[in-house]
């Protein structure tokens, strides 16, 4: 943030003006000179990996963040918390819900030391510099960082990112074509950036798109008690696709 402005009476609440960050979000289409070059895909696929290895060396404690977040107890709370909210939302049963709750509760790990998480780090979530070489110019979209286990963002991003001849768990991934590395390629960089332990990288990625289908079931709760016809929107299916995606991982058919 450039400037921080706690006076209610200016525009009527608390704000913030954030500096300009010239760059792109390579969501849907990349522009040139990324959009034709392959190996300038690869590299960008390399820096969102390395984005989360700096993010997750950040000492935080000595840049005053300790207050962001719990991290004792992160991954055990995690099932829990998404089940209430789930509960909250009161609208339907869903397939593999059950068997991805026991499973995430059964097959918690020891946690990766502390740092600073976004929550739902993907392309979309990125913004990249303009011209080569590729890297990132920031991280965006913040609403969902704490203190936490680093290996669920590095879930997130893995668990989107589609393969060849592999059907997308959501539209919006990255991966499929020429150029990109694999889910396998993108671990090994992060691991040996890193040092952590990639071991239990399914639970994370199972983790994360089950996280990410409870927040979606909550669009698509409201959709319904707004009384749009769920057959004029894709948030229900999207959350079916989630639940089976994590599944795959759980069981190891998706790797």
């Amino acid at each position: 943030p450039v400037l921080y402005c706690a006076d209610t009476d200016v525009l009527g609440s608390e704000f913030m003006l954030m500096g300009v960050v010239d760059g792109f979000t390579p969501g849907f289409d990349l522009p040139e000179p990324f959009a034709g070059d392959p190996e300038l895909r690869h590299d960008l696929a390399m820096a969102y990996v390395d984005g989360l290895v700096h993010l997750a060396a950040v000492d935080w404690r000595r840049r005053g963040l300790a207050d962001l977040g719990k991290p004792e107890g992160f991954l055990e709370r995690q099932v829990p918390r998404w089940l209430a909210q789930l509960e909250r939302y009161g609208t339907r049963d869903l397939p593999e819900l059950d068997f991805l709750a026991n499973w995430l509760s059964a097959n918690t790990p020891t946690m990766s030391p502390a740092a600073v998480i976004h929550g739902d780090y993907s392309p979309f979530n990125v913004m990249v510099a303009p011209q080569p070489p590729a890297r990132l110019a920031a991280i965006v979209d913040w609403d969902t960082g704490t203190i936490g286990d680093p290996l669920l963002d590095i879930g997130h991003l893995l668990a989107r990112w589609t393969e060849p001849g592999e059907d997308p768990i959501i539209t919006e991934q990255a991966g499929g074509s020429a150029g990109y590395p694999s889910r396998q390629q993108l671990a090994d960089r992060y691991a040996n950036l890193s040092g952590r332990d990639l071991t239990a990288l399914p639970y994370y990625q199972a983790l994360a798109l089950f996280k990410l289908a409870v927040i979606l079931e909550g669009s698509h709760a409201r959709q319904v008690k707004a009384g749009i016809d769920p057959d004029r929107t894709d948030m229900g299916p999207r959350v079916i696709r989630l639940l089976a995606g994590a599944a795959e991982f759980a069981r190891g058919q998706r790797k």
